[in-house]
């Protein structure tokens, strides 16, 4: 299958701004986003001698799921050595303006745009939480945000994702889970339900998409640990589940989320949660654990 764009986004012509974008205009951006002051400097200091405008199209690509792999591919080449992410982070900044038009071509607010686009302090965040140090490493999945593909809608981000084989177009949906959220069951239900409005009113043909979840909270082993009446059991229950094939990398990434670090010591794990103590346990045993795929039930985004 193939990625394609979407037919509301238009690729040319929105430059302008961004081939005289200045350091002080960076500068705004940063503030804007709430971007760690530490780690501002370094955006700074990168957008002083680099050129926005020669790079303009590599920018443009950003904004269509059918080209903006590509898109990055180019802005790494164009910004060499970026230990920290601090260079790619700037590109992504400097594309504020061409977010905010192509948000408004969609039909949706600034204040859609904004909540979603809070993942980039919160990306930091978290990359600072388990190694200590600021990176921003995610320069591949914003464009999803910046260009309204993706979107935060209460405590969820839904992806609208359209692909087409030889036969026919697919509709998904591909439901995200931030770091942040409150999966309490009453607030799932919420965002499900202002997702299928926005669908209904700006989306129509993503109304009967398939709605997908991948992620480690899919994990069916989850169901030993958990007790009932927790969230992510309640969240589990919405869709139905298949394990994915767990390996030693697998687990890693999962002790990343769960325990807020990077490490196959897992004697030395915490146990402040009854998670915690319940995955410590597991990975003591020897097993995986890692994503797992979820379809959603039909009735469960109306409920």
């Amino acid at each position: 299958m193939k990625s394609i764009s979407h037919p509301g986004i238009e690729r040319a012509g929105y430059y302008t701004s961004i081939e005289k974008m200045s350091r002080p205009d960076i500068r705004w951006a940063c503030e804007y986003y709430r971007i760690p002051t530490e780690f501002a400097k370094q955006v700074l200091e990168f957008s002083e001698g680099f050129d926005f405008g020669k790079a303009g199209t590599s920018l443009d690509k950003l904004f269509s799921p059918a080209t903006w792999d590509e898109g990055v591919k180019e802005l790494e080449a164009a910004i060499g050595e970026d230990s920290n992410g601090a260079g790619m982070l700037a590109c992504v900044l400097a594309c504020d303006s061409r977010s905010k038009e192509a948000y408004r071509r969609l039909g949706l607010s600034e204040e859609m745009r904004m909540k979603t686009l809070e993942c980039l302090p919160r990306f930091l965040e978290e990359f600072r939480t388990v190694f200590g140090t600021y990176e921003f490493c995610v320069g591949f999945w914003v464009p999803r945000h910046l260009s309204g593909w993706l979107l935060r809608i209460g405590e969820l981000e839904y992806e609208r994702i359209i692909s087409e084989d030889e036969h026919e177009r697919h509709y998904i949906i591909s439901v995200h889970i931030p770091s942040d959220a409150d999966i309490a069951p009453a607030n799932v239900r919420a965002s499900f339900l202002k997702m299928r409005e926005l669908m209904h009113k700006k989306f129509p043909e993503f109304e009967s998409a398939d709605i997908m979840c991948e992620s480690w909270l899919m994990a069916p082993e989850l169901r030993t640990m958990l007790p009932q009446g927790s969230n992510i059991l309640a969240f589990q229950d919405l869709f139905e589940t298949t394990s994915g094939e767990y390996d030693a990398e697998s687990t890693i990434e999962v002790v990343e989320y769960v325990f807020r670090r990077r490490t196959t010591e897992y004697e030395a794990l915490p146990e402040e949660t009854s998670l915690q103590r319940s995955l410590k346990r597991y990975l003591l045993s020897g097993s995986y654990i890692g994503e797992a795929t979820g379809r959603i039930r039909p009735p469960a985004a109306s409920q």
